[in-house]
């Protein structure tokens, strides 16, 4: 599965996480020239919620760092786009997200996760988990 993320590390993946995570996922997910994830599409905004509804790519991972809550300007969009497309976005515990609280997520939500369908969603909350236990 090719994963759409952030062009910047620092912001959407600090800790490392999402390479890990594709690591659970697929053999070979990280290219050895590189040190990135292999075949990943780095690139901003919501668009990449887009990339994943037309099926360049199958995952979106979002794990910006402790205490950031996100807006919901820069999620609902987006979650529309891919769940409309057939695919599924919740927080990194499986939940839906509930965009009417405010101007953002819950404070619990730790990232967003997508995917092109429910069998690789489940497959992308699981590796979520896996490697945070």
């Amino acid at each position: 599965a090719r994963f759409c993320i952030g062009v910047e590390i620092g912001f959407g993946d600090p800790d490392g996480k999402c390479k890990e995570m594709a690591k659970l996922l697929h053999e070979d997910a990280i290219d050895p020239d590189t040190g990135d994830i292999a075949k990943a599409l780095r690139i901003d905004s919501q668009a990449k919620y887009g990339v994943i509804a037309r099926g360049g790519a199958e995952l979106y991972v979002r794990l910006p760092k402790k205490g950031y809550r996100e807006w919901i300007w820069d999620v609902a969009p987006g979650v529309v786009v891919l769940e409309e497309a057939g695919g599924k976005v919740t927080d990194t515990n499986g939940e839906a997200l509930d965009c009417g609280l405010g101007a953002q997520l819950a404070p619990h939500v730790e990232g967003v996760l997508g995917s092109s369908d429910v069998t690789l969603h489940a497959a992308l909350v699981n590796s979520y988990q896996t490697q945070e236990a």
